[in-house]
């Protein structure tokens, strides 16, 4: 991932579900840090992020999402995502 967005008012959060209606925030970990959402942040470069989803091991299919959400007061980049 790589991005940048406003600091406490813009957020990448990533999402979970086994049925694609109820969604479960995940915690991202980017290095030996823990988000639950990421904010404000301006990598330069890709860093690997990883979502563990270890709980849903023999629960069937699981769906992913990536959810953004902003103001229109700071325009910056927002996110990229590559190779999920």
């Amino acid at each position: 991932m790589n991005g940048s967005s406003e600091p406490g008012f813009d957020f990448l959060y990533v999402q979970s579900s086994t049925d694609a209606i109820t969604w479960t925030d995940q915690d991202i970990f980017i290095g030996t840090t823990v988000f639950s959402r990421i904010s404000g942040t301006t990598f330069g470069s890709w860093l690997n992020a990883v979502v563990d989803l270890g709980s849903y091991d023999g629960n069937g299919t699981v769906y992913i999402r990536f959810r953004f959400t902003s103001d229109d007061s700071v325009v910056d980049d927002g996110w990229y995502i590559d190779d999920v």
